[in-house]
Order: C-alpha cells, then sequence, then structure tokens
C-alpha cells in the first residue's frame, strides 16, 4: 500500500510536469502565427539587452580620447612647424613655434608614459 502512494506522488508531480510541457507545446502553433503576422505588417520588436558591455565601452573611450589626444599634438607639431618655417616671422612667432613644439613634446610623451602604464603598447 505504501508502495501504490508513493508510487501515485511520484507519478502525480510528473504527471503534472508533463502536462504543464504539453500546454506550452500546444500553444507554439499560435505563437508562431501571431510572431509572423506581427513581422509581415512590419509590428515586430525585438528587445535586446546588453549585459556586461560597460568595460568595453569604457575601454573604447579610452581609446578614442587618445587619438583625438594624439590628433590634436600632431596639429600642434604642424601648426609649430609651419610658423618656424614661415618667411620674415619675428622673434615673437618663433617664439610661439618653439613653445608649440615644447608644449607638444611634454604632452606626447605624458601620452606616451600614460599609455605605457596601462599595459596596452
Amino acid at each position: 500500500m505504501r508502495r501504490k502512494h508513493i508510487l501515485s506522488a511520484i507519478l502525480g508531480k510528473r504527471a503534472k510536469g508533463i502536462g504543464d510541457m504539453i500546454s506550452k507545446i500546444s500553444s507554439i502553433p499560435s505563437d508562431l502565427a501571431n510572431i509572423l503576422t506581427l513581422a509581415k505588417e512590419g509590428r515586430l520588436k525585438i528587445e535586446f539587452e546588453h549585459i556586461g558591455l560597460e568595460k568595453l565601452t569604457g575601454e573604447i573611450e579610452k581609446a578614442s580620447n587618445r587619438i583625438s589626444f594624439s590628433l590634436l599634438v600632431a596639429a600642434l607639431v604642424v601648426a609649430s612647424s609651419l610658423v618656424l618655417l614661415r618667411q620674415g616671422g619675428g622673434l615673437a612667432s618663433r617664439a610661439f613655434g618653439v613653445a608649440g613644439f615644447l608644449f607638444g613634446a611634454v604632452v606626447g610623451i605624458w601620452l606616451l608614459i600614460g599609455i605605457i602604464r596601462s599595459g596596452k603598447v
């Protein structure tokens, strides 16, 4: 009698699980039909949630900042070269050109040290 009771308890739990699974499986065709109808009408919306991309976003921002900073340093060096190569430039323009070179060198070395410290050369 105990065996029958235990067997019916086990089968009862299994039967409930199987019943739930059958009801879910039987709803698949109507769900697919609804999805296809929405897709045909252009009303199907899929929402994605990105998980764990914060670190990647931070790295991309850091890299883009370095690239922008590097471009500004390069532009400063080119502009300083043009100022120094200009004919008829006075002492003030030469001082401005040299100051641009020095500032570009300091900022460039600072950027290089930051890149080396990050370990991602």
